[in-house]
């Protein structure tokens, strides 16, 4: 098959490909497989094997160091498209012991700037599925395009969607603009990163929980909190019984839910040795632990009257809601395990909850946002400025919609749209969410008023009624 052009990024696809070995901790111990008909050297020698060896003594995913414990300089090497090899000059082995492969002969013809990039692709794409085997494994090391000299971890790194190339999340975008096989080079960050991260995400049978990983769990910040809560099975059940209710709408909203849980998750492993999951902490004995962690979230202290206030308030509530929430999720899955002990521990918890919960911490928090409320003045727009606004609005959109007819523009595009979604919230004088969820179909599918109109009540209208029926 010849490789031309821009490269579809498919995970199946790569996956499925010859298969490299597991991990680069074992580099060097390999040679070229003897092929007949091609020249085979040694890819590593032993002197190489005893360097690799030292650059990490970690367990888990990391990745391949520039330099040693003692300060030598180590060569990257790359895993081989074709057969089992690990290999320095990556090109000179595809020249030299597989110059009669389909792709290297399509590649040999091209210009030779031309081959420098498609030669990159390849030596990409075997990299890729190397690099997915160590993280599916999750031991070894991986492979990316820029070493650092001290030891990182794996999850720091992710692939472009383009050429598939390992970078950090914060140089992978400027990357992507660049990329000389990416397609489209206007995407937005966070397109970038979500892109990157469903790369190298197990795919799972469930399609119902692929959508929730896709629009909730990779838009997740980078993070200790994201780590914690991908790594927790109870937020994630409690994140994605709320995708399951709301919808990839209000992904941005369950994000923030599931982080709150794992702030006061992180809360409470704070003051233990040992770290304890969601699971547990939904227990009768960690109630108390549960309130206190909430506490120090929402800085408690004490006004001159000795009662209790909350700098944070709508902390409480919302964890106090979750809480629950994760609660009763806990107890259906004790019934259908059939576990009637982890069941009563549950049902303990929430009655504790139910009974504790709100002097502790929701009524405080009431009291503290009805304080706040009150000694805070509400200010109302005055008549001339609506009335300023009312023209402005009217100036730009036509200066913008003339400039879209002349010449098509995103820019202008999109700046005409926010006009438009600004001219219906003044209009309907409710809450922007409303005017914000409305689709082009509300509006190219709207009935005729006039004609499906009762005329008894058309004849009531005023003039000004029967102009907006019209409209």
């Amino acid at each position: 098959m010849s490789f031309t052009g821009a490269v579809a990024v498919d995970k199946d696809q790569i996956v499925s490909q010859s298969a490299v070995h597991d991990s680069v901790s074992s580099l060097g111990a390999r040679q070229h497989a003897s092929l007949p008909g091609r020249r085979c050297r040694k890819a590593v020698s032993q002197r190489y094997i005893s360097k690799s060896r030292q650059c990490l003594k970690k367990s888990g995913c990391t990745l391949r160091c520039m330099k040693t414990s003692a300060g030598t300089r180590l060569r990257n090497v790359f895993p081989c498209n074709y057969c089992e090899a690990t290999v320095h000059g990556y090109t000179r082995h595809l020249r030299q012991c597989h110059f009669d492969e389909p792709e290297v002969v399509a590649i040999l013809q091209k210009h030779r700037k031309e081959q420098k990039v498609q030669f990159d692709v390849l030596r990409n794409r075997a990299v890729f599925r190397h690099n997915l085997k160590v993280l599916e494994h999750g031991d070894g090391q991986i492979i990316v395009n820029r070493r650092s000299t001290k030891v990182q971890s794996a999850s720091e790194y992710l692939p472009c969607p383009s050429c598939l190339t390992f970078l950090r999340p914060g140089e992978l975008w400027r990357h992507h603009r660049r990329c000389p096989v990416a397609r489209k080079k206007g995407m937005h960050e966070s397109q970038v990163l979500v892109s990157a991260r469903a790369l190298v995400a197990p795919k799972t049978c469930d399609s119902r929980y692929n959508e929730f990983r896709r629009h909730v769990l990779d838009r997740l910040r980078n993070d200790e909190v994201a780590n914690t809560a991908k790594s927790d099975q109870l937020i994630q059940q409690y994140g994605q019984s709320l995708f399951d209710k709301w919808g990839p709408y209000r992904a941005v909203e369950i994000c923030q839910r599931m982080r709150q849980l794992c702030h006061l998750l992180m809360e409470i492993n704070s003051q233990h040795d040992t770290k304890v999951t969601l699971t547990e902490a939904v227990k009768a004995g960690h109630f108390d632990e549960v309130v206190k962690a909430t506490e120090r979230l929402c800085i408690a202290s004490y006004d001159m009257s000795g009662r209790k206030r909350f700098q944070k308030p709508s902390i409480g509530l919302k964890i106090g809601h979750a809480l629950i929430k994760c609660a009763r999720l806990q107890k259906k899955q004790s019934i259908i395990e059939g576990n009637e002990v982890a069941e009563k521990e549950v049902d303990r918890f929430i009655a504790l909850h139910q009974s504790d919960w709100v002097d502790l911490i929701s009524s405080p928090a009431l009291v503290t946002l009805k304080l706040n409320k009150m000694n805070k003045p509400e200010q109302l727009p005055m008549t001339e400025d609506l009335l300023k606004m009312k023209d402005y609005l009217e100036e730009k959109l036509g200066n913008f919609t003339a400039q879209l007819q002349a010449n098509f523009d995103y820019s202008t595009y999109r700046t005409l749209l926010e006009l438009c979604l600004a001219s219906v919230i003044i209009f309907n004088k409710r809450r922007g969410g409303e005017a914000s969820r409305l689709l082009m179909s509300a509006y190219t599918d709207r009935p005729v008023w006039s004609d499906i109109a009762n005329q008894e009540i058309v004849r009531s209208l005023t003039e000004m009624e029967k102009r907006l029926l019209r409209r």
